[in-house]
């Protein structure tokens, strides 16, 4: 439906059927938590089944029944401890059928058709965690090393001196310097700022002339026809 037509249409018919969408949202929410654990579930059988039958096929004649083989030798590496180096160098995480080329090309022997069911019972053993929708990374990823380094900052911010603004010195205070313009027949804003910094005074002195008038030493009048205010003493 396009927006001209859209406008046509009353809006109490489109409260109605936004809150009819609006109530199928917690629903297909539903559903979808349902079917997740369906697929968990699915992948958990499938990884079991996968991993009975590489032990299975793997086995020697003569091995005893639910003992581990031998690794291989010069020390070779379990499936886990690829794993946690190819996540290690990923800490964004990665998907099992990216993690399963990863760890084949770092150098593990296998000679199973897919070891994708292997990895996820690897992962699902700990060590690991999910960070999005199939994505997962090792724990210790996003952890920072420089929190002592922080630590160690915030203690010598505290140990060190504050800083001590030095203030400028002057014949006249400020509010010396303002009365010695108005006195006599009063000073418009922009001839005293004028004259606050032709003295080689800092910002301007709209500060000072609101604190006088605040204290009732100044008196403030609009000028008329044009911008601006003259000050005057009020004594």
């Amino acid at each position: 439906m396009s927006v001209a037509e859209l406008a046509n249409v009353p809006i109490e018919t489109l409260q109605k059927e936004l809150a009819k969408r609006l109530a199928q949202v917690e629903k297909l929410k539903a559903q979808r938590d349902i079917l997740d654990q369906q697929i968990r579930q699915l992948e958990g059988a499938a990884g079991f089944v996968m991993e009975s039958s590489t032990e299975k096929s793997s086995s020697k004649p003569g091995r005893k029944p639910g003992r581990k083989p031998r690794a291989g030798r010069g020390g070779a590496k379990t499936l886990g401890q690829y794993v946690a180096e190819v996540l290690a160098a990923a800490p964004a995480g990665l998907r099992i059928n990216a993690i399963e080329q990863a760890v084949i090309k770092a150098g593990y022997v296998t000679k199973a058709e897919s070891i994708y069911n292997p990895i996820l019972k690897v992962i699902r053993e700990g060590g690991f965690k999910k960070v999005a929708r199939g994505i997962y990374a090792s724990q210790a990823a996003g952890k920072t090393l420089a929190k002592p380094a922080g630590k160690a900052t915030k203690a010598a911010k505290k140990a060190a001196p504050p800083k001590t603004r030095k203030r400028e010195k002057y014949a006249q205070t400020a509010e010396q310097f303002v009365l010695g313009l108005v006195k006599d027949k009063g000073a418009i804003t922009s001839d005293i700022n004028r004259a606050w910094q032709a003295a080689g005074r800092k910002g301007r002195a709209d500060n000072t002339l609101n604190k006088m008038l605040k204290l009732g030493k100044l008196k403030r009048e609009k000028l008329k026809g044009t911008k601006g205010s003259i000050y005057t003493v009020a004594w």
